[in-house]
């Protein structure tokens, strides 16, 4: 999907929008384009809905927040090992 300018027909590369390099004139923005966000389950349609999926909550006696995992599953799962290993580490000591 291509954006180009209304007035000289210029396509308008990444860093450019909104703006056309000849005369600095805006583009018209398309606004937000609603989705369903399969991670979160559920429909977006403001953006204020996906700030409100990930803002912190409690939920039975502790807090979750959710992050943006941009990293692969193992790397989490021997983060998670090795915070449990501490934990029984620490357990042991005392």
């Amino acid at each position: 999907m291509n954006d180009v300018c209304d007035k000289c027909g210029e396509v308008l590369e990444i860093g450019s929008w909104p703006f056309c390099g000849d005369h600095g004139r805006p583009v018209r923005s398309k606004g937000f384009e609603p989705y369903f966000d399969i991670a979160l389950g559920r429909q977006i349609s403001t953006p204020g809905d996906w700030n409100q999926a990930m803002r912190p909550h409690w939920e039975n006696d502790h807090i979750v927040k959710v992050d943006d995992r941009g990293k692969s599953e193992s790397y989490y799962n021997e983060l998670r090992e090795r915070r449990e290993h501490r934990i029984e580490t620490l357990r042991r000591q005392r």
